[in-house]
């Protein structure tokens, strides 16, 4: 399942997901400016790059063409839900084996688990408790 699983994110992340490459750094006073190229899929730079064989350069933009961006999107969290499903499921019955010594392990918050924006943006509304005045209590 870790195979299949892997296959189908190596297609969604090297032709649909764009990265962003540093291309400088600029020191100004006591500040660092990096400078970013635009952001490209790994496929849109090896195109780019000229270091393909021409069985290469032909191949690469069919297998792009009968790609569906969609389709892979829900392979890759099918086969991510099954795997968290085999995980515990498998940690339940090692639970019961062991006869209350210890917990189960549950991954039941990885599943829907925030993105770390969402996680920040939380934490930027503010967990700390405030007083009536509208201060942060430390």
């Amino acid at each position: 399942m870790l195979r299949e699983l892997y296959q189908y994110l190596r297609l969604f992340k090297n032709f649909f997901q764009p990265a962003m490459k540093l291309k400088a750094k600029v020191r100004s006073g006591g500040k660092i400016h990096r400078q970013y190229e635009e952001a490209r899929t790994p496929y849109q730079r090896l195109l780019d790059s000229g270091q393909l064989s021409q069985r290469a350069e032909k191949r690469l933009p069919r297998q792009y063409e009968s790609l569906n961006v969609a389709e892979l999107r829900r392979k890759v969290e099918e086969l991510r839900k099954r795997l968290f499903d085999l995980i515990e499921n498998k940690a339940e019955v090692e639970g019961l084996k062991r006869r209350g010594r210890g917990r189960a392990f549950s991954l039941t918050g990885f599943r829907e688990a925030p993105s770390w924006r969402a996680r920040k943006a939380q934490a930027k509304q503010g967990s700390r408790p405030k007083n009536q005045a509208g201060v942060i209590a430390l």
